[in-house]
């Protein structure tokens, strides 16, 4: 039992040292103070050869803890009786079994209980994974051979039956004596000898957070099988001995290998530190933490540190010991087995889980037989009934019931196993326990449970009660009452069932059914109930049921009230029957504690029931009168404006009053007992709570709007309020009672809260806060002088409640009626303190405060519809630090007007000399003419773009409507409001790719970044981030796929990069991008970003750091050139090309480009590969002559190849030359002419051109002359030069064409190739080959002559 484990470890640990002291002791099995099991065991004979090893010692050292300690009954030889022993299992897989008597020092120190201590000693060892943490070993009581177990010929265990009532196999334990026999010589007896030791056991539970997670097994089953028996010769047998180091190093090899074909091995344990039954103190250093095979630590020759006699009667934990592997295993994630019950018998195990299963496993079969559905919270027993009627033997086998207690469902079921029915469920009450135990009858030992109830000392629950099966399908029965037991006996009812059931009637009766219920059924109900527990929970069931006045006609809280009044006078009862010392029982206590939270419920819901009830509702004989200040007006427009920009009513949140009267259960229902009781001066149970509303939002507005009620009514309603207070106890706590106020403030229509707060003749609110306000002077007040400091305000709970206001306008209104209470108290204490106490200084506070309201206000509908951050813009957020960017604001308001860069800084320059400029957190801003400009700006977010824009062209117009930057001018700052315009335009294109104008004014924007000492760290930064953001992801895309682009979706990105054209102007935006970051230079002054504040920063809010560019800034790192020059050669070549296959290899370092740290990593530009980049630069030329359309002169756009060209290194000259000569080769010439006057040697490769270009006439003069040879032409054949033509064909024979097919100059006119000739004659002045020269003028003279001919014929 629990008593002797915490006995066992306290003498332990005194006994040998604090060292290796347990961590806990875990509530696996210790709910069952015995248990019965069965299972012939007997010892290895040990060899002669292993004597000299049994001299050595073993460390025994377990680890990580008990997990759990097992209890069981088994026998002994030479005992007449059961022995109960029981099983410590360690967090590392150690399990020990020891006598009951080991946890007792006294029984351990008497030398007469040697001989039965010792042979119960038992060690042995779960190899649990390394990654195992937080798992439960529990050892079997009986060894089921599994598929992996010796093959005949070998005898099963012996199994002897301990007399025919016995409720388990025996456990035979074998002396030491027996080891000193000679060794059986029949083989199969050897065999049995080697197979009686096995041992089983069940490894549950495990850290789903550890390394292992879910691919730990739900349940996993261990066994020391030795599956070489019976799969080799004896006499190999007998060289693998247990007690030999060598076999164990092979049979854990050999089985970890076989066993890993049906579970899996998990492999060796966790380190080992010593604990409990070791032999002297022992360092950690000399403590082996290796996982070697083995992890064993052989001493020899120590000395003995302890007492001879425990040394001895303990030996057997230092010996060799027995090792378990997985043998099977059940997978079933997520589920979770929290607990494991085995039966007496050790052959079935039901298991509890974090599903609500309950699983019934045959530990012979390792399958689960059957599922029980429904159980949550639960814990499992077992109950044996022997069969009485039985004649033969074999029939007497006892019936098993497994019984299931459900905390959740505060419910018994008991099932007869294995497929039997369920025999008997029960209710029982919330705090009951289900015990597992056995008993004696009068036919023997059984299994048995009981129930414990855990109640109040003395009272009538608290009992054991005996669980008792009748099973009539089977005849079978309880014997009778065990020997001694005093408990009652629980069948299909109970007294805790009858109290159970009570109060379910109760509840039923309150239920929303078609069966109709009076009110005196619900009271003749309670009365029933004899529970002081359940009269408390019936109290609370009454009080918020809304049965009793929707259904049964009971009109506020008259029932309520005979409720209490029943349940005082069953309480005074108790007392007086109990006397004086039951007024310190717990259930008195907590019903007493009930009874006067429910009766202050009562009293403080008659004073509102009695107000809402008898008070007329006449509003129209209220005197309306002007404004009480400037700002009620100021108020009343903001409300009008916010309702004109979003375009919903300012009152959209307003709970709507269903019932005019609240009923008391809706009342009941909001409050909640704060658990401050305050014991009255006199009466032995009277106390007095504090109730405060609940948290829930709903009940709380509802109870609210009703509360606070009597303020919307006459100037003598708000006593109301201040008597439904007083009655909850909570009258003098006035930061709660503001609170309240502020929430119902907001539940309200906002006019009618104006009219009866700002416009009335006399306002119970504003009384109400003004006798607070006076109250709250009066404490501050010290020899006539305010003892706090002047920037206090007062109110402070609705001060911070409007400054933390998401709905501004309301705030601003509320602000304005605390104000106004303020101004009215303070004055009347100024007058009695002869100016002591100043109106001005006290509402100087919520001066401001409605000054940052307007500001908030003004941001907030100007820029509607806009994400301005994560939390909503209040005064307090705005206050705080990096929660918004004031920056940002201005940012988003000018791109709301424009997006052009270049007129974006025309209005920066106009507001900075405007004379519009006033800051409105300043009394200038009071004004009325400068708060309905204020407003006037507001109305921006409901015009449409071309009506907003028309403020750019006359900035001084009353009319038009003003930028932020008006009103917030010390945050003109365009060097900073340039860096936010780039990152939202780069956020606005990431939203909406398909429209590059946004990604264009980004880059306009990139571009005008300041670059001087002061701002180049955040135009780097800013560089950087619009790289990373914007333009990264996409490319990462063209080239990889989607799969580690998480920034971008394939929906939207997919189609736009099969799109050649957008792939371009893309390309465009991209290569300034990084052409700008390749320009920077790094120095130790690029993690630093400062706003210097200006001199006179009294304005609100006030110039501070712009978080948004300081993080992004202290976050960037130098990059490489030569990394920025791969990308860019990259998106040069995605310009000039769509082969991206030729791209690749042209440039091979593009597998690691495009990603997030790709810029900071150096790498070689790739020079070496410069017949790949120049294939690669050939083909986009000749790409780019078969884009360029005929017609359209002057658009021979080659400087994005160019700017490769540049990268790469290689001549411009060439490139020009290349493109020249393609343009020839399609027979582009009129493109191309005019350029080809103005080259010269500077730009062009003469040399070449005149070369290729040679080639390209004879070709077309050859298919003239040659091969398609014309009627016209035959007929002037004779006029033409034999030898020039002759020439002429064989240079076009030997020249190629730069393109695959010769057809491109097949349509060419006679005229065009005879300018083409005349402009190489013309290049040749600069060739100094005379030959060459002489050649092409004869055959411009054969051009021109056939052209002439043509000419004439045509």
């Amino acid at each position: 039992d629990d008593a002797s484990v915490a006995s066992m470890t306290s003498d332990a640990s005194s006994r040998y040292g604090k060292r290796g002291r347990s961590d806990s002791f875990r509530d696996s099995q210790h709910s069952s103070p015995r248990r019965s099991a069965s299972m012939s065991t007997s010892r290895h004979h040990e060899s002669k050869n292993d004597s000299e090893h049994n001299k050595k010692q073993i460390d025994f050292c377990p680890n990580g803890g008990v997990t759990s300690v097992t209890p069981y009954n088994v026998s002994i030889k030479g005992e007449k009786s059961l022995v109960a022993v029981a099983w410590i299992a360690y967090g590392d897989g150690t399990t020990v079994r020891v006598h009951q008597g080991a946890f007792f020092s006294s029984v351990v120190h008497d030398k007469t209980n040697f001989e039965a201590l010792r042979k119960a000693v038992l060690r042995s060892r779960v190899m649990l994974p390394l990654s195992a943490e937080g798992v439960t070993v529990l050892p079997l009581p009986k060894y089921h051979s599994s598929l992996l177990a010796p093959l005949p010929p070998w005898k099963p265990p012996r199994r002897d039956r301990n007399g025919p009532g016995s409720i388990a196999h025996t456990i035979e334990l074998t002396s030491d004596e027996d080891d000193d026999h000679e060794q059986p010589q029949d083989e199969d007896a050897e065999i049995e000898d080697l197979l009686t030791d096995i041992q089983e056991a069940l490894v549950y539970g495990g850290d789903p957070n550890s390394a292992m997670g879910e691919q730990f097994p739900a349940l996993a089953f261990y066994t020391s099988e030795n599956h070489f028996v019976g799969r080799v010769s004896l006499d190999d047998l007998r060289e693998r001995s247990v007690s030999s180091d060598q076999d164990a190093s092979l049979l854990d090899h050999v089985i970890g290998g076989t066993a890993a074909v049906v579970g899996g091995v998990f492999g060796t344990a966790l380190g080992v530190v010593k604990w409990g039954f070791g032999q002297g103190e022992k360092s950690p250093e000399d403590t082996p933490m290796s996982p070697d095979a083995d992890m064993l630590h052989i001493r020899e020759g120590e000395d003995d540190q302890i007492d001879e006699n425990v040394s001895s009667m303990y030996s057997a934990l230092h010996s060799d010991y027995s090792r378990m592997f997985a043998g099977s295993e059940i997978h079933d994630s997520p589920r979770q087995i929290t607990s494991v019950s085995v039966d007496p018998e050790g052959d079935l195990a039901a298991t509890t889980d974090t599903l609500g299963r309950v699983l019934l496993v045959d530990l012979d079969t390792k399958q689960i037989v059957r599922v029980f559905k429904g159980f949550r919270e639960a814990s499992c027993a077992w109950i044996e009934i022997p069969r009485l009627d039985a004649e033969k033997a074999w029939q007497k086998k006892k019936i098993l019931y497994l019984a299931i207690h459900s905390r959740q469902r505060r419910t018994v079921d008991i099932y007869r196993t294995r497929h039997g029915p369920r025999v008997l469920t029960t209710q029982i009450g919330r705090d009951a326990q289900l015990i597992q135990s056995s008993a004696i009858y009068d036919t023997g030992p059984c299994a048995c449970c009981y129930l414990l109830h855990s109640s109040a000392p003395g009272a009538s629950l608290n009992q054991l009660e005996l669980l008792k099966v009748d099973d009539k399908s089977t005849g079978s029965s309880h014997p009778g009452t065990p020997a001694g037991d005093s408990s009652t006996t629980r069948g299909r009812s109970s007294s805790t069932h009858e109290a159970a059931m009570r109060l379910q009637l109760l509840q039923q009766l309150l239920a929303k059914t078609n069966v109709p219920t009076e009110r005196q059924d619900v009271f003749e109900a309670l009365t029933q109930i004899t529970s002081l527990k359940d009269l408390c929970m019936a109290l609370d069931v009454l009080a918020v049921s809304s049965q009793l006045e929707d259904a049964m006609g009971v009109i506020g809280s008259e029932f309520h009230s005979a409720v209490v009044a029943h349940c005082k006078q069953t309480l005074d009862d108790v007392i007086r029957e109990g006397g004086q010392a039951t007024v310190e029982n717990a259930q008195v206590k907590l019903l007493a504690s009930r009874v006067a939270f429910h009766t202050q419920l009562v009293e403080a819901y008659d004073v509102l029931h009695e107000f809402e009830t008898k008070t007329p509702v006449d509003d129209d004989k209220e005197e309306r009168v002007a404004p009480r200040s400037p700002w009620a007006v100021e108020a009343m427009a903001w409300l009008t404006m916010y309702e004109t920009v979003t375009g919903t009513s300012v009152d959209a949140s307003v709970i709507e009053q269903t019932r005019p009267v609240l009923p008391f259960w809706a009342f009941a229902k909001s409050c909640s007992d704060s658990k401050k009781v305050l014991p009255a001066a006199s009466g032995q149970h009277t106390m007095r709570h504090s109730i405060h509303l609940t948290d829930s939002t709903k009940s709380r507005k509802v109870a609210l709007v009703h509360i606070f009620k009597p303020l919307l009514r006459d100037i003598f309603a708000f006593n109301v309020v201040i008597s439904i207070f007083k009655a909850m106890g909570i009258e003098d706590d006035t930061d709660y009672l503001l609170k309240c106020f502020g929430d119902w403030f907001l539940c309200i229509p906002s006019r009618e809260a104006a009219r009866k707060g700002l416009f009335g003749l006399h306002s119970p609110m504003v009384r109400w806060l003004q006798d607070i306000v006076a109250s709250e002077i009066d404490s501050r007040i010290t020899g006539g002088v305010l003892v706090e400091g002047e920037n206090s305000p007062l109110l402070p709970s609705l001060f911070k409640f409007c400054s933390e206001a998401t709905d501004m306008a309301r705030g601003f209104l509320l602000a304005t009626l605390c104000r106004e209470a303020v101004s009215i108290a303070t004055k009347k204490k100024e007058a009695k303190t002869y100016g002591k106490i100043s109106t001005v200084e006290s509402v100087k506070p919520w001066n401001d405060l409605l000054r940052k309201i307007r500001i908030c206000l003004l941001v907030s509908l100007r820029l509607n519809r806009m994400n301005l951050g994560a939390l909503p813009i209040t005064v307090s957020n705005v206050d705080a630090k990096d929660i918004f960017s004031v920056y940002e604001w201005c940012a988003r308001d000018e791109l709301t007007m424009s997006q052009t860069h270049e007129e974006i800084v025309s209005l920066e320059t106009a507001c900075r000399g405007s004379g519009l400029v006033f800051d409105p957190s300043s009394e200038v801003g009071d004004r009325p003419q400068c708060w309905k400009m204020l407003q006037q700006a507001c109305l921006a977010a409901a015009i449409s773009e071309e009506e907003r824009e028309e403020f750019l062209l006359d900035m001084n117009d009353d009319d038009q409507l003003g930028a932020l930057l008006l009103y917030l001018s010390q945050y003109n700052n365009p060097a900073i409001l340039v860096a936010h315009r780039a990152l939202l335009l780069a956020r606005q294109w990431v939203q909406k790719p398909s429209d590059l104008q946004s990604l264009q004014d980004c880059l306009a924007a990139l571009i005008g970044l300041h670059d001087d000492d002061a701002y180049k760290a955040l135009s780097f930064a800013v560089r950087v981030e619009v790289w990373h953001s914007a333009i990264r992801p996409f490319y990462r895309a063209v080239f990889f796929g989607f799969d580690d682009v998480h920034e971008l979706t394939e929906e939207v990105a997919g189609p736009l990069l099969d799109n050649r054209t957008w792939i371009r102007g893309f390309g465009k935006v991209a290569l300034p991008i990084l052409k700008m970051l390749s320009e920077s230079t790094w120095d130790d002054s690029m993690n630093t970003f400062e706003v210097e504040p200006p001199a006179n920063n009294t304005s609100w809010p006030p110039v501070k750091d712009d978080f948004i560019l300081k993080r992004m800034v202290q976050a960037s790192r130098p990059v490489s050139k030569q990394a920025i020059d791969i990308h860019r050669v990259i998106v040069c070549g995605t310009l000039v090309s769509d082969d991206l296959g030729a791209l690749s290899d042209a440039v091979p370092e593009l597998y690691e480009c495009f990603t997030p740290t790709s810029l900071l990593r150096s790498a070689d530009t790739g020079m070496e590969n410069t017949d790949k980049q120049m294939e690669f630069l050939e083909q986009a030329v000749i790409d780019r002559a078969n884009e360029l359309e005929e017609g359209i002169p002057g658009r021979l756009e080659i400087g994005d190849i160019e700017e490769l060209a540049r990268l790469w290194d290689v001549d411009l000259k060439d490139i020009r030359t290349l493109f020249m000569l393609a343009m020839y080769e399609l027979g582009k010439d009129t493109l191309v002419d005019e350029s080809l006057s103005s080259c010269n040697s500077s730009n062009l490769d003469v040399e070449r051109f005149v070369s290729d270009g040679l080639g390209i006439a004879c070709r077309r003069l050859n298919r003239i002359l040659n091969v398609k040879r014309s009627h016209e032409v035959k007929s002037i054949m004779g006029m033409l030069d034999a030898d020039t033509c002759e020439w002429v064909r064989e240079q076009a024979e030997d020249s190629m064409s730069l393109l695959e097919g010769d057809d491109g100059d097949s349509q060419v006119s006679m005229a065009n190739t005879h300018l083409l000739i005349l402009r190489i004659l013309g290049l040749c002045t600069t060739i100094k080959d005379k030959s060459q020269a002489r050649k092409i003028h004869s055959l411009s003279i054969l051009s021109g002559t056939l052209l002439k001919a043509l000419e004439r014929q045509d």
